[in-house]
This record gives C-alpha cells, structure tokens and sequence, in this order.
C-alpha cells in the first residue's frame, strides 16, 4: 500500500490520504493497479482484494492519525459494491479502529466508468448508509472519474 495526501487547493493543508494499491512483484517490480486490478475483478477476486485493501490500510490509518481531522479515502471498483457484506465490513473495521466512519471516503474507480451509468444505481438501492459513512464520487474539473494510478 501506499498512501498519497491530498492538499486543499486553498490553504495547501493536507485534508486527507488515499490508499493506493500497489503489488511489488518479485521479478517484476512494482506492478500499477491498472495492471492487476482488471483480473481481479475478472476472475472474482476483487472482493478478497477489496477486503485486503480495507483491513490493511484502516488499520494502518488509526496507528499513523488515531485523532486527526483527516480523511481516508478509499478506491472501490463497482463490482464491489455488489458484496452485500461489504458495508457492514466497513463498519465494523471503523469500529475495530476506532476510526469516525464520517473520515472515510469511498471512491469508485475508473474501471468502473462504462457500467456506472447502468449497474451502480441498482447496486446502491441495497445499500444503506448512515449519517456517517460518507459515500463520495470523485468529481473532477475534468474527467468527474478516479485516477487509476
């Protein structure tokens, strides 16, 4: 994992980090999501991926900002959101580590920009949010979807 901090345009303070996914393979290096992550969710093992994803970084962000103002931000493919368990997961790792859920932020990945339009909102109908799980959809001046890499 790695973890990138995003910055207030305005005050150039960090408000947050984004977990990204990396894969260090041993006699290819460092492996790019966009590499990987397509067969993950096309031989069904994004979710164990997901999982992974949520335990490590979570776990890593209560020891490194336990009390802090800052965000989590987390990339989700739209295939995901299908694990009905996925947000009670969520919920009970925030627990565990005694993170605000309001801190993290869920974002789905570009990968998931062709079926978004047709799949996500029926997917979305199954889940129930609270007041404090901040679901988010990246929105950018420019292409409104999340930066793979």
């Amino acid at each position: 994992m790695a973890y990138q901090p995003k910055i207030d345009c305005k005050s150039g303070a960090i408000v947050g980090l984004e977990a990204l996914v990396r894969w260090q393979h041993s006699d290819k290096g460092m492996v790019m999501p966009d590499n990987f992550i397509p067969i993950a969710e096309e031989t069904g093992l994004i979710d164990a991926l997901t999982t992974q994803v949520l335990e490590q970084s979570l776990e890593w962000f209560s020891g490194a900002f336990p009390r802090s103002n800052l965000h989590l931000s987390l990339n989700l493919s739209a295939r995901s959101l299908v694990d009905i368990q996925l947000a009670d997961h969520l919920a009970t790792l925030c627990h565990l580590f005694e993170i605000a859920p309001e801190r993290i932020v869920l974002e789905l990945t570009e990968s998931c920009a062709m079926v978004e339009a047709f799949v996500v909102p029926g997917i979305c109908a199954h889940w129930h949010f609270s007041d404090t799980l901040c679901w988010h959809r990246p929105c950018s001046a420019h292409s409104g979807r999340e930066d793979p890499a």
